[in-house]
């Protein structure tokens, strides 16, 4: 997972292939990035030291849970062994579907929402 701010030729450099932009960068080399921002659903993505990716979603909005800030999602994958992390598109955007089902509790009001960009993972 390459996190950060990167040119093209940048990318091509480290033999990149296929990529996603997406603000805000968490986590480079361990290290959380400092962010001053509200509480909302999140969604983001790391990896761990072995090449283990996480994927997190927390819900919110909804009455049933708040959200989180960038700072409380850096911690909880700081905690979980993330060296690289970052922020994907959050709000009504965050749905997390496994096996199957949405296992998380989208805030639009209609279920989860349409969106363009999605991260599939096959085992």
């Amino acid at each position: 997972l390459v996190v950060g701010d990167h040119t093209v030729d940048e990318l091509l450099k480290m033999g990149v292939v296929e990529a996603l932009s997406f603000r805000n960068t968490l986590i480079i080399n361990g290290k959380p990035i400092p962010y001053n921002e509200g509480i909302n659903p999140r969604t983001a993505i790391g990896q761990k030291q072995d090449g283990t990716i996480v994927l997190l979603v927390i819900d919110g909005r909804r009455g049933i849970k708040q959200g989180a800030t960038l700072e409380e999602v850096e911690n909880i994958l700081l905690q979980r062994g993330v060296v690289n992390a970052s922020n994907l598109d959050g709000g009504s955007s965050s749905t997390m579907y496994y096996k199957g089902k949405v296992i998380n509790r989208p805030c639009n009001w209609d279920g989860e929402r349409t969106v363009a960009t999605s991260i599939y993972v096959e085992p």
